[in-house]
């Protein structure tokens, strides 16, 4: 195809309307206090096959005597413990569990070990009981207790977890009701005033419907015009109607179903050459050009009357016009463009 020219004069003339994207505001935000936990605490890996910390990490030795002094029921007296001089079949690890923001006593999670003394291997072991504490050093109260047989984490043999090897004993409530309301927490990739604005103001037409409910049947004095307001292009911030203090989570609820449309987002297009991927938003858009690769001349038009071409669109395009696009033709294609300051939007390179 020497010399050809390939003119992009697409119209996306559609058969039908696309369905109009809906996001539920549980989708794109959380409650604040909503979060998980993290609780943490030393333990010891036993029954390995001679590959522990041997003689070579005497903290092992001095957990290990210590736990062995506390099961009095072994030795009449606690003195009476043999002196530990090598353990290599013992290893001194390392014990994470991560607890859901929702969760009850009795709930079981995941544990993750990792050997932090001179042990070569985790195979074969099994992580005696092991209480699980908060990371802060004011809180010394037991979260959760963990113990199992420990299952090696892909090549590295130091490393390993128990599938809901942690029993929770002591539950953290997730305290997300202060001063009768609640606040959105926007998650990080859609923080955005547009979208807070979005939230607070979906939250606020659909009180205003009950509101006027309520008035019309004589039970709406006092109640204030609107109960969400923006804090911050992560963080909104609702009051809970007097007509839902009786049961609040309900209202909670109904407000994290609502649907807000489709979220805003910054225009991004990011390319992997290693892997030949290019992904773009949908709102990335295009000015017209004219660009050359290889042996094909591109001309890229301008869309309908109402908005430039996506590149999503261009990419299609290429990829159904009859010629042989490989990603790295395409990907040197999106970079000229680039280049040319034709692309409205960030572009990044991984």
């Amino acid at each position: 195809m020497t010399g050809r020219r390939l003119a992009l004069l697409v119209a996306l003339t559609l058969t039908a309307a696309p369905l109009a994207a809906q996001t539920r505001i549980k989708d794109i935000a959380r409650l604040d206090g909503e979060v998980e936990h993290t609780v943490v605490g030393w333990g010891l890996v036993v029954g390995l096959n001679g590959t522990g910390d041997g003689k070579d990490f005497q903290a092992t030795i001095d957990l290990l005597t210590s736990t062995m002094r506390k099961f009095k029921s072994l030795y009449a007296e606690p003195t009476l413990v043999p002196q530990i001089t090598e353990v290599k079949n013992v290893a001194i690890v390392w014990v994470t569990a991560t607890l859901p923001a929702h969760h009850q006593t009795g709930d079981q999670v995941d544990v993750q070990v990792a050997a932090k003394g001179a042990a070569k291997s985790l195979q074969g072991g099994v992580l005696i009981t092991t209480p699980l504490q908060s990371p802060r050093l004011s809180d010394d109260s037991v979260y959760s207790v963990a113990g199992g047989p420990v299952t090696l984490n892909g090549g590295n043999p130091t490393t390993g977890v128990i599938r809901r090897g942690a029993k929770i004993v002591k539950a953290l409530p997730a305290d997300v009701i202060q001063q009768n309301g609640f606040a959105l927490i926007l998650r990080q990739e859609k923080a955005d005033f547009t979208n807070a604005s979005m939230i607070a103001s979906r939250i606020n037409a659909e009180y205003d419907r009950e509101r006027r409910v309520m008035t019309e049947a004589g039970r709406g004095e006092g109640l204030p015009a609107e109960i969400a307001r923006i804090e911050g292009a992560d963080r909104v911030r609702v009051e809970i109607p007097r007509f839902y203090w009786g049961h609040p989570y309900e209202f909670i609820a109904r407000v994290g179903r609502l649907d807000i449309g489709r979220p805003d987002s910054e225009a991004r297009v990011v390319i992997n050459e290693r892997a030949g991927t290019i992904v773009a938003d949908l709102n990335v858009r295009l000015s017209p050009a004219v660009t050359s690769h290889k042996n094909i001349t591109l001309t890229i038009v301008e869309g309908d009357a109402s908005r430039d071409l996506s590149l999503n669109e261009v990419l299609e395009a290429l990829r159904t016009a009859g010629v042989e696009f490989t990603s790295t033709d395409l990907i040197e294609i999106v970079k000229m463009l680039h280049a040319g300051g034709k692309i409205h939007g960030k572009v990044e390179f991984r």
